[in-house]
């Protein structure tokens, strides 16, 4: 495990920047093996958000992982999760986990949030941490079957029109209909269903 006190370098997902100026957040990578392997996101989501629920429950996932709060029909980003299965041995997930916890400086979108945004005192690091990690070490065990249910109530992305973009940069919009081990399944406005492993999800304000 690697524990980063500033971080000017972190790559969240699809390769986007994320920075953190020193002390106001929690950066780590740990190893992860989660059975089964593909669906290293939704556990990982599922176990930050139960530890981070401790100190703020009205934590929600945005899909896959994206850790957020829900204010004026908008959401507020927390945190994120980068999960990466290792070359060699495809049991072994690396977890890259950032967590806002205080702005110093001006946030670096307006769609940012922090712990402090909501909370009068401001959990450590070191308690987060510790919070993440047990909670990391049960979902490892639980079944695919156990994780997509604690995953599903929480989604937040569930039951909204969104955009979504492939990595081939493709566009899909729809109802977020359902989530299961091959994906988010999209309801376009014809009816059409697909299915999405991966990708970047929009949430559309209803019209």
């Amino acid at each position: 495990m690697c524990v980063a006190h500033h971080q000017t370098q972190g790559r969240g997902r699809l390769d986007r920047s994320w920075e953190s100026q020193p002390g106001d957040g929690l950066m780590f990578s740990v190893a992860f093996r989660p059975e089964p392997v593909a669906l290293a996101p939704i556990s990982a989501g599922v176990a930050v958000a139960r530890a981070v629920a401790r100190f703020l429950p009205d934590v929600k996932l945005k899909w896959p992982n994206d850790l957020v709060t829900v204010g004026d029909g908008a959401l507020g980003k927390l945190g994120g999760i980068v999960a990466t299965t290792h070359p060699e041995d495809h049991t072994l997930v690396v977890l890259g986990v950032g967590i806002n916890c205080f702005f110093s400086r001006e946030r670096p979108t307006p769609q940012a949030a922090a712990l402090a945004d909501y909370l009068e005192v401001v959990p450590t690091r070191e308690e987060l941490l510790i919070a993440i990690l047990r909670e990391l070490g049960r979902v490892e065990t639980t079944t695919e079957t156990e994780i997509l249910d604690a995953y599903r109530p929480i989604c937040q992305t569930l039951g909204t029109n969104v955009r979504l973009t492939t990595i081939a940069g493709a566009e899909v919009t729809g109802i977020a209909s359902a989530v299961g081990a091959q994906g988010l399944e999209i309801t376009g406005g014809d009816g059409s269903k697909g299915v999405f492993g991966s990708g970047d999800v929009e949430h559309l304000r209803n019209s």
